[in-house]
C-alpha cells in the first residue's frame, strides 16, 4: 500500500495562501471585533437615557447619580465589555458615563463613552462623544481621543491613552505580510526548478538557452517538467522584447508541457499561480500606502 502526503512544495503553497489571506483579513476582523465591543456601551447608555429623561421631566433638572435616576449602582450596569455606567451631574447639564473593561480590544478597553444632556425649554437632548479612535466609534459618536492622562469630569479615575495604530501603520504591516507571502511563494516556485536539475544557459542576447545533455538523470515527467520551465523562461523574454507572438506560442507550449508532466505539473502551475496572485498582494499592498502618503 501506497501512503501520500504532503510534499514540501505543497506546503510551501498552502503557508503562501495563509499569509496573503492574513495580510487582508486580520485587519479587518480586528476593526469589526472592536467596533462590535463599542457597540456594546451606546447600547447600555441608550437604556439610561430613559430614565434621566424622565427625571428631567418630573423634576426640571438632571439627577446627580444613579439613585437619584433611579438607576442601580454603576458597576452594576454593565455588559460583556462594559463595566460601569454613572449617571452625574455637571452645572446645567445631565452627563451619563460607560468606561469599558480590560482585557477586551486594545483600541476599546479603558475607554469611555459619555451622554451629554441638555434642557432647553422642557425638551432633553442628548451627545454622544467617546475617547475611543474614530475608526472603532459608532457612527453617531463623536471621537475625542485622549492624547495624555486626564481626569474625566464624570470619574475620579485617570485614563492614559492606548496609541491606536493609524491607517498609514496597518496598510505597512499589511505590505510587509504580503512581501513575506511572496517570498514563500517564490522559492516554492523555485524548489521546482532547482528540484528537477531545471538550469538554463542564457546566449549573449538574454535568451535562455537548453544546456548540452539536459535529459539526464531526469524521468520522463521531470524532463517534461523541465521543458515546461524552459518555455516560460522563453515566454517571459519574448514579452520583454515585445513580441508578443513568441511569447503567446512559448506560453501554450509551457501548459502543454505541464499538462505532459502530471502531477508534477499540476504542482507547478499552481505554485506559479500563488506566486501571481501574491505579487498582485504586495503592489495592491504597495498602492494602499502609497494612497495614505506612505
Amino acid at each position: 500500500m501506497t501512503h501520500k502526503g504532503f510534499t514540501l512544495i505543497e506546503l510551501m503553497i498552502v503557508v503562501a495562501i495563509i499569509g496573503i489571506l492574513a495580510a487582508v483579513g486580520i485587519p479587518q476582523y480586528q476593526n469589526y471585533t472592536a467596533r462590535a465591543q463599542a457597540a456594546e456601551g451606546l447600547s447600555l447608555l441608550s437604556g439610561a437615557k430613559t430614565a434621566v429623561a424622565e427625571y428631567v421631566t418630573a423634576n426640571g433638572s438632571f439627577p446627580a447619580s444613579n439613585s437619584d435616576a433611579g438607576l442601580s449602582d454603576a458597576t452594576a450596569i454593565s455588559g460583556q465589555y462594559v463595566k460601569s455606567v454613572a449617571v452625574t451631574k455637571d452645572g446645567d447639564e445631565g452627563v451619563i458615563t460607560a468606561t469599558f473593561n480590560t482585557g477586551i480590544n486594545e483600541n476599546i478597553e479603558d475607554k469611555t463613552m459619555m451622554l451629554t444632556a441638555s434642557n432647553a425649554g422642557g425638551s432633553v437632548t442628548f451627545e454622544c462623544t467617546t475617547t475611543i479612535y474614530e475608526s472603532y466609534a459608532p457612527k453617531d459618536c463623536t471621537s475625542v481621543p485622549v492624547t495624555s492622562s486626564a481626569t474625566l469630569a464624570t470619574s475620579t479615575a485617570t485614563v492614559v491613552s492606548t496609541p491606536v495604530p493609524t491607517a498609514l501603520e496597518i496598510a505597512q504591516a499589511a505590505l510587509a505580510a504580503a512581501q513575506d507571502s511572496l517570498t514563500v511563494a517564490q522559492a516554492a516556485v523555485t524548489s521546482y526548478m532547482v528540484d528537477n536539475n531545471a538550469a538554463w544557459g542564457i546566449d549573449p542576447d538574454g535568451k535562455p538557452i537548453f544546456v548540452p545533455d539536459w535529459r539526464n538523470g531526469l524521468t520522463s515527467y521531470e524532463s517534461h517538467l523541465k521543458a515546461a520551465n524552459f518555455r516560460r523562461l522563453l515566454s517571459n523574454y519574448y514579452t520583454s522584447i515585445g513580441n508578443t507572438s513568441k511569447a503567446t506560442r512559448e506560453h501554450d507550449r509551457f501548459n502543454g508541457y505541464l499538462d505532459t508532466a502530471g502531477t508534477l505539473g499540476a504542482g507547478y502551475r499552481d505554485a506559479v499561480q500563488v506566486a501571481a496572485d501574491a505579487a498582485q498582494a504586495v503592489t495592491d499592498a504597495q498602492q494602499t500606502v502609497t494612497d495614505l502618503g506612505g
